[in-house]
């Protein structure tokens, strides 16, 4: 199978902004999202399950092949690194919605997986 997967990280529930397959050479796109990379990799092969006619135990068996470090864990730099990204600047007191933001923040793990399915947009 042809395909292609995307680490998409860590995101704000509120803010993520989508996959898909749009100028890519592939026809079909999905994404899991899980609370941490293992979740988020059995949340799209779900979704592939449901989509269309693929062997997805053949398809998990090559992803954990091709990527052994998915961990079960998200590792508090990717956490920090998210807070880091906020447009705020202010002192650790503050307020603003940014910050409680940051204070609610559930770090969401997403990855995508695009591919090719026989008769499909391309």
């Amino acid at each position: 199978m042809d395909y292609e997967l995307v680490d998409i990280g860590i995101e704000h529930p509120d803010y993520f902004q989508g996959f898909g397959c749009a100028d890519t050479r592939y026809n079909c796109a999905v994404y899991g999202i899980g609370d941490n990379p293992a979740e988020a990799l059995d949340d799209l092969l779900e979704l592939v399950t449901q989509a269309d006619d693929i062997d997805v135990e053949q398809l998990e068996r090559e992803i954990r092949e091709a990527h052994p470090k998915l961990s079960t864990q998200i590792e508090p730099s990717a956490i920090q690194e998210w807070l880091d990204g906020r447009d705020c600047n202010c002192d650790p007191m503050c307020i603003c919605d940014d910050c409680e933001d940051a204070l609610s923040f559930t770090p969401y793990y997403h990855i995508g997986l695009r591919y090719n399915v026989k008769g499909g947009n391309k």
